[in-house]
Protein backbone atom coordinates (compact mmCIF):
# COMPACT_ATOMS: atom_id res chain seq x y z
CA UNK A 1 0.00 0.00 0.00
CA UNK A 2 1.49 3.36 -1.12
CA UNK A 3 0.88 6.61 1.37
CA UNK A 4 1.60 10.40 0.49
CA UNK A 5 0.66 13.27 2.25
CA UNK A 6 0.32 16.46 0.29
CA UNK A 7 0.06 19.90 1.78
CA UNK A 8 1.67 23.14 2.07
CA UNK A 9 5.58 23.76 3.51
CA UNK A 10 4.97 23.71 7.12
CA UNK A 11 2.81 21.79 9.88
CA UNK A 12 -0.68 22.92 10.10
CA UNK A 13 -3.51 20.27 9.20
CA UNK A 14 -1.63 17.81 7.68
CA UNK A 15 0.84 17.79 10.60
CA UNK A 16 -1.15 14.94 13.14
CA UNK A 17 -1.76 13.04 10.45
CA UNK A 18 2.40 12.73 9.47
CA UNK A 19 2.92 12.06 13.05
CA UNK A 20 0.10 9.16 12.98
CA UNK A 21 1.85 7.30 9.92
CA UNK A 22 5.44 7.57 11.48
CA UNK A 23 4.54 6.35 14.43
CA UNK A 24 2.53 3.71 13.05
CA UNK A 25 5.92 2.42 10.86
CA UNK A 26 4.09 3.36 7.35
CA UNK A 27 6.50 4.43 4.62
CA UNK A 28 4.94 7.74 3.34
CA UNK A 29 6.00 10.28 1.01
CA UNK A 30 6.04 13.78 2.42
CA UNK A 31 4.85 16.01 -0.67
CA UNK A 32 4.96 19.71 0.70
CA UNK A 33 4.77 22.71 -1.88
CA UNK A 34 4.99 26.58 -1.41
CA UNK A 35 2.13 28.99 -1.55
CA UNK A 36 3.54 30.23 -4.73
CA UNK A 37 2.54 26.56 -6.18
CA UNK A 38 -0.87 26.36 -4.58
CA UNK A 39 -2.53 28.06 -8.19
CA UNK A 40 -0.90 25.06 -10.09
CA UNK A 41 -1.39 22.18 -7.06
CA UNK A 42 -5.10 23.57 -6.32
CA UNK A 43 -6.93 21.84 -9.40
CA UNK A 44 -5.25 18.56 -8.99
CA UNK A 45 -6.94 18.07 -5.68
CA UNK A 46 -10.18 17.01 -4.64
CA UNK A 47 -12.73 20.33 -3.97
CA UNK A 48 -9.88 21.99 -4.37
CA UNK A 49 -8.45 21.58 -1.15
CA UNK A 50 -5.32 20.20 0.83
CA UNK A 51 -4.43 18.46 2.93
CA UNK A 52 -5.15 15.44 0.70
CA UNK A 53 -4.07 12.17 1.68
CA UNK A 54 -3.31 9.52 -1.26
CA UNK A 55 -3.47 5.75 -0.35
CA UNK A 56 -2.90 3.59 -3.66
CA UNK A 57 -3.26 6.89 -5.70
CA UNK A 58 -6.82 7.61 -4.30
CA UNK A 59 -6.93 10.71 -3.41
CA UNK A 60 -8.42 11.46 0.31
CA UNK A 61 -9.45 15.29 1.66
CA UNK A 62 -10.88 16.33 5.24
CA UNK A 63 -7.88 16.34 7.67
CA UNK A 64 -10.07 14.91 10.38
CA UNK A 65 -10.56 12.19 8.34
CA UNK A 66 -7.21 11.42 7.91
CA UNK A 67 -6.26 11.26 11.23
CA UNK A 68 -8.48 9.03 12.16
CA UNK A 69 -6.99 6.67 9.51
CA UNK A 70 -3.78 7.24 10.47
CA UNK A 71 -4.76 6.74 13.84
CA UNK A 72 -6.20 3.40 13.17
CA UNK A 73 -3.48 1.91 11.39
CA UNK A 74 -1.04 3.04 13.95
CA UNK A 75 -3.21 1.38 16.90
CA UNK A 76 -3.87 4.73 19.03
CA UNK A 77 -8.03 4.88 17.72
CA UNK A 78 -10.63 2.49 19.66
CA UNK A 79 -11.93 -0.39 17.88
Amino acid sequence: MTHEVLYFKGAGRAETTRIMLHAAGIDFKDTRFGFQDWGTVKPTTPRGQVPVLKVDGKQYTQSLAMQRYAAKKAGFYPT
